[in-house]
C-alpha cells in the first residue's frame, strides 16, 4: 500500500536515484498561541486603560493680558515700518516680466504682513487692517 503512495525512483543513465523525502508539515500552533497571548495582553490593556480614566482637568482661567502704550505704540510703528518696506518691495519686484519672482514677492509680503500682525500688542482696528 505504502508503494502505491510513494513515487516511484527515476533511473537515470542505468543510475537509480532515491525517492524524495516527504515535505514536513509546518507547526503552526506556536502562532496561535503567540497571536492569542497578544490579543489578551491587548485586552487587558484596554481594561486598565478604560477603567483608570481620569477627569479631564478644568482649564485655568487665563486673563488679557495688557499693555502699556508704549508697548502698543512700538506695535503700531512696527507694523507701520514692516508696511512701508513690503508697499515698497512689492512693486518693485512684480513689475518685471520674471513670473515666478513675482509669486515669491507676493508671498513673502503676505507672511511678513502677517508676523507683524500677530503682535499681541496691536489693537484690534490695527490688527485686522494689516490682514
Amino acid at each position: 500500500m505504502q508503494a502505491a503512495n510513494r513515487r516511484s525512483a527515476d533511473t537515470i543513465c542505468g543510475v537509480t536515484a532515491p525517492a524524495p523525502w516527504p515535505i514536513p508539515r509546518t507547526r503552526s500552533w506556536p502562532a496561535i498561541v503567540v497571536a492569542a497571548i497578544a490579543a489578551v495582553v491587548a485586552v487587558a490593556a484596554l481594561i486598565v486603560a478604560l477603567t483608570n480614566a481620569r477627569p479631564a482637568a478644568t482649564p485655568a482661567t487665563t486673563s488679557v493680558p495688557t499693555y502699556t502704550a508704549a508697548q502698543t505704540a512700538a506695535a503700531q510703528r512696527q507694523l507701520c515700518d514692516t508696511y512701508k518696506l513690503v508697499a515698497h518691495a512689492v512693486p518693485v519686484d512684480t513689475n518685471g516680466s520674471d513670473k515666478a519672482l513675482a509669486r515669491i514677492t507676493l508671498t513673502n509680503a503676505a507672511a511678513i504682513l502677517d508676523n507683524a500682525a500677530a503682535d499681541p500688542a496691536l489693537d484690534a482696528k490695527h490688527r485686522d487692517a494689516a490682514r
